[in-house]
């Protein structure tokens, strides 16, 4: 199943719950939006912030039967628990 507008909507979501649920200042907010946005674009990341987001959400892949590849992975952490 395909939803390429996930991001978006998770980006959406976390604005909606900023102020209630959690806060950031503008700048950490930026952050946060950008890694829901471009999470499954296949990119990396040299910030620890986003780069830490998106391995955690590569490394639980394998719920929907993919699993994570080293090469897509921006921590050396997120790359030792892959197994290609």
């Amino acid at each position: 199943m395909s939803d390429p507008k996930h991001g978006d909507r998770a980006a959406n979501w976390a604005k909606s719950l900023r102020g209630e649920f959690f806060e950031l200042d503008d700048e950490r907010f930026g952050f946060l939006r950008y890694a829901l946005i471009w999470h499954d674009k296949g990119l990396t990341s040299e910030d620890a912030t986003i780069g830490t987001c998106w391995d955690a959400d590569r490394l639980d892949l394998p719920r929907v039967g993919i699993p994570p590849i080293a090469k897509f992975m921006s921590t050396d952490a997120g790359k030792s628990r892959t197994t290609g």
